[in-house]
């Protein structure tokens, strides 16, 4: 990987992507050009018959199984609107993403559809060679860039020569979920949407606590990694002029530490249950009732979804920084035509469909899955087909407007390991101060990048 791949940052893929997407739809005019397609990306049935073919889709994201794809992709849905198309789901290596992809590569299975989470993504294009540039089919279906979040797609100037190379299909937007059993015992008024970090933690210190013999931690992150990743103030890993760590040189760094680990911890009850249990608290120990709030994603479906089912909570919006107005960032789920694929029409077909409003709207209702359109009628379906109905998801999630995309490099996923639990409990229980924290942090994530340079 030469020193010119390195400062390539996907916030311009990302940008060139939008823009790419308004030159399309505007060649088109407004009321023209529908072969394929409605307006806005609305799924249309084929007009005359249609050759079979079978598509190969595949992912590196965590946990998938061909029913989670399936279920993604209303698999029965699109086998009834699409019936000359067999698609062929094909789940991740459990044990590592990359060699999924790579045992696909060395057979020679084409891969017609790939998606998954912004940095995967790109990482697995630029890293396979599998990108592959749908602006003409943009057109031709008449897919409207303006349908999505600006933070989402990074509508901005490009050097990538106005390359289309995925769209947004689903995104993450955390919130804080807080157990209202806690608060009720305690007397401690709820949470509200809206909240500052020095807001929330005045109301952790209330809360964290040793009594009848059970401790209580006022506050608590599920996903460290989703927080850096999507930190309100924007602040890259990596600085994209220098092409190395920018934990030191970027004051903000300090500022987010501070907020999600110093702060957090700072209470000799909470830095005790560290040391007696020598790991960061878990989801599971919101649901288990020892932890009051937790920042954690949203929840969709599965074993977590039952479990909240039955559990006394309410969410609100994460907090943000005094002084600020904007919430986390974006974390997407992208969606592409593969370069490998012979039958790049018809995946763009079933592309067209993922990013239809009917489809968004099944993901937001049925799926409990954020939409990646920002029209307001599909993000009000959000959970209204589950149990979890009415417990103010939709307000929790778009209180806040979302922050821009920093900038992102194909070394942020490695940078980004630095942040392991021992080191956040060593930082936690006044082991080691900030500036040793981040400096060592640093001297780690400069080591990974250069690693991955000479790969």
């Amino acid at each position: 990987m030469n020193d010119k791949r390195s400062k390539r940052t996907t916030r311009r893929l990302f940008a060139a992507l939008a823009a790419s997407a308004i030159a399309a739809t505007a060649a088109t005019g407004c009321g023209g050009g529908k072969e394929g397609a409605d307006a806005g990306g609305k799924a249309a049935s084929p007009a005359t018959a249609k050759q079979p073919v079978e598509l190969n889709v595949t992912t590196g994201a965590g946990g998938s199984t061909i029913a989670d794809i399936e279920s993604l992709f209303n698999a029965e849905a699109i086998r009834k609107k699409f019936p000359h198309i067999k698609l062929n789901y094909i789940p991740k290596n459990q044990a590592d993403a990359i060699k999924s992809i790579e045992s696909l590569m060395v057979s020679g299975t084409p891969i017609d559809i790939y998606f998954d989470s912004i940095y995967v993504y790109m990482n697995t294009l630029e890293q396979f060679k599998l990108g592959y540039d749908m602006s003409a089919e943009l057109k031709k279906f008449n897919i409207d860039p303006n349908q999505y979040d600006p933070s989402a797609l990074n509508i901005a100037n490009s050097s990538y020569s106005n390359k289309v190379i995925g769209l947004p299909i689903t995104n993450t937007i955390p919130v804080l979920y807080y157990n209202k059993e806690i608060f009720d015992r305690f007397g401690v008024a709820y949470p509200k949407n809206g909240m500052t970090w020095d807001e929330m933690y005045d109301i952790a210190r209330k809360l964290t606590r040793t009594e009848g013999g059970k401790t209580y931690l006022g506050f608590a992150f599920s996903f460290y990694h989703h927080f850096f990743h999507m930190n309100s103030l924007s602040t890259p890993y990596v600085d994209a002029k220098t092409g190395l760590s920018a934990f030191t040189s970027n004051p903000d760094w300090k500022r987010l530490i501070d907020a999600s680990i110093v702060k957090t911890y700072e209470s000799t009850v909470y830095q005790n249950w560290l040391k007696e249990n020598k790991r960061i608290p878990k989801f599971d120990d919101f649901l288990l009732g020892t932890v009051a709030m937790q920042f954690s994603q949203v929840y969709g479906g599965g074993d977590m979804l039952t479990k909240l089912e039955t559990f006394n909570y309410g969410v609100v919006s994460t907090p943000i920084f005094a002084g600020t107005k904007t919430g986390t960032q974006p974390y997407p789920t992208y969606v592409g035509v593969s370069s490998t694929s012979k039958h790049k029409e018809e995946a763009m077909e079933i592309i067209n469909y993922l990013v239809s409003e009917e489809h968004q709207t099944y993901l937001a209702r049925d799926k409990g899955a954020i939409p990646a359109i920002k029209n307001d009628a599909v993000r009000k379906q959000l959970y209204e087909g589950t149990p979890l109905k009415g417990k103010g998801f939709y307000e929790a999630i778009y209180h806040n407007p979302l922050a821009p995309l920093a900038d992102k490099t194909i070394y942020d996923e490695s940078v980004r390991s630095v942040f392991d639990s021992a080191g956040i409990i060593k930082l936690g229980t006044g082991q080691t101060d900030i500036n040793t924290y981040l400096r060592e942090a640093e001297e780690k994530a400069n080591k990974k990048i250069e690693q991955e340079k000479s790969k």
